[in-house]
């Protein structure tokens, strides 16, 4: 798993999120992670944390979440084998012990070309959890899919939130 992580100046919540990682020792995990241009120490912790396979990649402050998730795409294009996942993720998310596990199971278990994503949640609590969007184009509407509605351990839906997403390379 290649998990690709963009920052900007963010360096507690970005430590915070590798120390998750860390803590989970899947034995299979790559974290690229795309700086862009912070200028709070975030460079300076990335290059001394340790602990995890890390490679950092050097944006300009321009690239937003958007380039820089491209960016750290293409890093990981260049090195990823077939059978391998990428890992849409978040740097200000609240990880369980089991996170990484649990997507890589299930992303095993529904075949290479399912995306997987997860529960999302607000840790305030002040919205409920869902899944992710179903999308009817003739209505032109999107729906949200919420935790409560449905049973089960998985949901069909037509887009998720790249929180934390695992896509088949």
């Amino acid at each position: 798993v290649y998990a690709v992580i963009p920052v900007h100046n963010r360096l507690a919540v970005t430590r915070r999120c590798l120390e998750q990682l860390r803590a989970m020792r899947y034995p299979a995990l790559t974290v690229v992670v795309v700086d862009d241009g912070s200028k709070d120490g975030t460079g300076e912790m990335l290059a001394s944390f340790e602990g995890l396979d890390l490679r950092i990649i050097r944006g300009d402050g321009s690239l937003w979440w958007g380039g820089a998730m491209e960016q750290g795409m293409r890093h990981v294009d260049e090195t990823a084998r077939d059978g391998d996942r990428v890992l849409m993720l978040n740097d200000d998310v609240e990880l369980s012990s089991d996170f990484l596990e649990s997507l890589a199971c299930a992303s095993a278990r529904l075949g290479e070309t399912t995306v997987v994503g997860c529960v999302q949640r607000d840790l305030d609590g002040g919205h409920p959890g869902y899944f992710g969007y179903r999308i009817d184009y003739r209505r032109q509407s999107i729906d949200v899919i919420l935790v409560g509605a449905h049973a089960g351990p998985v949901v069909e839906v037509d887009a998720l939130v790249g929180r934390g997403v695992l896509i088949p390379v």
